[in-house]
């Protein structure tokens, strides 16, 4: 970088980007800070399951972890990628989320635009309850496979000087969801057909 001067004048050098860089302590600040108890972590989710069009939710308590189990219209490995791991993006602010496919004139009726979330930070509200989430999804699609996503959270409070895209989260598909044992007969009542 060189500075030049003309007729005492100084000519400054192109300004150069800097960027923002997001600490792992982020998830820490919209999970467990701003989600100020577990009912609330809770609401957020059921909310999700609201947006998604479920008609039903359940929550099962089971073995020290909790089961939200719904029928809406789940996620596609695009939906995860694109929407759901892209922190504080929200598809349903933007109004790109696609609704569930209508299947006849009552569908038509209940079609909604109205969303309960749209911050795209509810999904942080599992760091509130508990430090491992394993996440199913079966996009309503036919013959779609079970995206899975396991999070550890605790990844993420190793070090705040840690990157947020840096700490990871796994990914893998399996053919139909998996539950424990006692659990798996409720997963019938809510795969879409």
């Amino acid at each position: 970088m060189s500075l030049e001067t003309t007729e005492n004048q100084l000519v400054k050098p192109e300004a150069v980007p800097l960027y923002f860089k997001v600490s792992a302590g982020l998830k820490r600040i919209i999970g467990r800070d701003l989600i100020v108890n577990d009912f609330v972590a809770i609401f957020e989710l059921v909310k999700n399951s609201f947006d998604a069009r479920a008609t039903q939710v359940d929550l099962v308590f089971h073995e020290n972890s909790l089961f939200i189990i719904d029928n809406g219209k789940g996620m596609s490995h695009s939906d995860i990628t694109e929407k759901w791991l892209f922190v504080a993006y929200s598809a349903k602010k933007d109004g790109s989320e696609e609704a569930k496919p209508i299947g006849d004139y009552r569908d038509l009726i209940q079609e909604r635009k109205v969303f309960a979330g749209s911050k795209g930070v509810g999904r942080f509200s599992c760091d509130r309850l508990g430090n491992h989430l394993k996440l199913q999804s079966k996009y309503y699609m036919d013959n779609s496979q079970v995206e899975v996503i396991d999070v550890n959270w605790d990844m993420f409070e190793k070090d705040d000087k840690e990157e947020f895209v840096i700490v990871p989260v796994t990914h893998n598909v399996e053919q139909n969801v998996i539950l424990p044992k006692g659990l798996a007969q409720i997963i019938e009542l809510f795969i879409y057909m």
